[in-house]
């Protein structure tokens, strides 16, 4: 009896071990809260559009732009020399996700108190494909509601991913 018993347990147990593995599951689009990890690192500004597609010149402060965290940080054009610093605050379940950017402040100086009564200095919405960003942006108003500036404070940034060698 003993024998058949651990016959049958050695059968079971060989057969749990010989199952075959789930399939994994498929990937799946990466969920909106990627968006902030997706916008991390340096862009090259390769257009500045306003209304009715009016081309703005880059300006050389405004070359570049290093997304550290919650820190967006404008570059001059040698890349290294640091020029207007914002805090950012983006909220990626809107659709299309909403990006502001916090008054300026100079490097190393902080708001008044630990308050910035001025609010966002910029209100927008964002979005990534690939190696490529859209900041459409209002200067001290109303968010734009599409990427296409419609209000003479509204402006179009379209940036570039910068590919490290």
């Amino acid at each position: 009896m003993t024998l058949r018993l651990l016959t049958l347990i050695a059968l079971l147990v060989g057969s749990v071990l010989a199952a075959p593995l789930p399939f994994p599951k498929p990937v799946k689009n990466k969920p909106a809260s990627a968006l902030p990890d997706a916008m991390q690192g340096l862009w090259e500004v390769k257009t500045r559009t306003g209304p009715n597609g009016l081309n703005f010149a880059i300006s050389i402060t405004q070359k570049y732009v290093k997304i550290d965290r919650t820190t967006w940080t404008f570059l001059r054009a040698d890349k290294t020399t640091t020029g207007m610093q914002c805090s950012l605050t983006i909220n990626p379940n809107q659709k299309p996700a909403h990006l502001d950017l916090g008054f300026p402040m100079a490097i190393g100086v902080g708001a008044i108190n630990g308050i910035n009564a001025a609010g966002p200095y910029m209100t927008g919405i964002v979005e990534v494909q690939g190696d490529t960003m859209k900041f459409c942006y209002a200067l001290r108003t109303d968010r734009p509601n599409d990427f296409k500036p419609a209000n003479p404070r509204e402006y179009l940034y379209t940036l570039e991913r910068v590919k490290t060698p």
